[in-house]
């Protein structure tokens, strides 16, 4: 009961094998996620990146995913980072649709930072991502993204969530000149 923070690095600290990957309990993955993600490994990248499905309650809303279907070695970053991050940002949305390779995050001690309650997931992946050396992206939705009233990703401003989100910001810009 430690929230959603302590929950995710608790299954980090649990996590056995190559590549740890994120569910919200309010979500799904898309029927073929996991073997999609799986044809994207077998160059080892550090992360893979795919798509996913918006739906606003139980209406589709939209769908956002990476313009291909490309591994990224270490040379390719940028284009990567290009591709991803600058010309499509909701990509980065949350931790969910990404397999992320378990030896980053314990090489680094990435964690969710459990004394933020928004937008500490979007830091996580950010911080992740900063120490990466190679990186795939899969150009198909891996992932259902439900927005639901009421929730925190769903509701609206408020000086509350602004106040997180100042809490956040200097965490942000450590992770980005880290």
């Amino acid at each position: 009961n430690g929230g959603v923070s302590s929950a995710r690095n608790a299954g980090v600290a649990l996590a056995q094998g190559e590549y740890v990957m994120f569910v919200d309990s309010d979500d799904a993955l898309s029927p073929d996620a996991l073997s999609i993600f799986s044809a994207q490994t077998q160059e080892h990248p550090d992360i893979v990146i795919g798509g996913f499905n918006i739906y606003q309650g139980e209406i589709p809303f939209g769908t956002i995913i990476p313009f291909e279907s490309e591994y990224y070695p270490f040379a390719g970053l940028s284009e990567f980072l290009d591709a991803t991050m600058h010309r499509c940002g909701e990509l980065f949305r949350g931790p969910w649709a990404k397999l992320y390779r378990l030896s980053v995050i314990r090489k680094h001690s990435l964690h969710f930072d459990e004394s933020l309650s928004y937008a500490e997931d979007k830091l996580f992946v950010y911080q992740f991502v900063n120490n990466i050396t190679s990186a795939a992206s899969v150009d198909v939705p891996v992932y259902e993204y439900y927005r639901r009233p009421g929730t925190l990703s769903g509701g609206k401003t408020s000086a509350r969530r602004l106040d997180q989100l100042l809490d956040a910001v200097p965490l942000y810009a450590e992770a980005f000149v880290a």
